[in-house]
């Protein structure tokens, strides 16, 4: 694969300066949904190239595995975006 980054979504990191500046981006642009609707985040979210993934209020532990392209969303009782995490 030639140093391809993959880690299942598209499209592929080809170098650590692009997984870097993804995940620069992210994190600047994820504190942005905080008080958002759950389908109002996941939009903006996907707008911005980023894959959402959902945690809801309930859940007490999450992978500490590293994806660029990822932007975890956690969610309290009513459906609303309480915190953000990119990466």
């Amino acid at each position: 694969m030639d140093g391809v980054i993959s880690f299942g979504h598209p499209p592929a990191m080809r170098s650590k300066d692009n997984f870097e500046a993804n995940l620069a981006k992210g994190r600047e642009f994820a504190p942005s949904l905080v008080g958002l609707d759950v389908n109002a985040a996941v939009q903006q979210v996907a707008a911005e190239g980023y894959h959402p993934q959902l945690i809801p209020w309930y859940a007490e532990a999450v992978a500490a595995d590293l994806d660029s392209l990822r932007i975890r969303l956690f969610l309290d009782e009513n459906d609303l975006v309480a915190r953000t995490t990119a990466g």
